[in-house]
């Protein structure tokens, strides 16, 4: 963390890794760098998904717009030795990846597309920057 650009803190929609995420975001504010909140095996469609988006929200914590889904070829290429692009390069763990890849280049201005807002120096859990 000492030294990276971005501090990307993948995190599941469950209440067991919701609850570390304070914690996480205080490490990232005392070393002064910005924080996202990136969900991982994510089912959109299940209704915490939204209260754990709502819950980093309401923190003040940023989120990333894209997430990982719960895609078999994430463990199937992890099998196979194979990042998601490599084992199925049309499938949707791959374009989730490269949505991704697009996404934090734009926002680190490693890319000539459109920049994203930057999100803030990480928010410590107790409020203070």
């Amino acid at each position: 963390m000492k030294i990276a650009d971005l501090v990307l803190i993948p995190c599941r929609t469950t209440v067991q890794d919701l609850q570390f995420l304070p914690t996480t975001i205080d490490i990232a504010a005392d070393k002064e760098k910005p924080a996202v909140v990136l969900l991982n095996a994510v089912e959109a469609q299940l209704k915490e998904t939204e209260q754990a988006r709502a819950f980093i929200q309401s923190r003040g914590f940023a989120l990333a717009p894209v997430f990982l889904s719960k895609a078999v070829a994430y463990h199937r290429s992890i099998t196979a030795g194979l990042g998601v692009t490599e084992f199925e390069p049309n499938g949707k763990a791959a374009q989730e990846v490269l949505s991704l890849l697009d996404w934090i280049s734009r926002l680190l201005h490693l890319s000539n597309a459109r920049p994203v807002d930057e999100p803030m120096r990480a928010a410590t859990s107790s409020g203070k920057q």
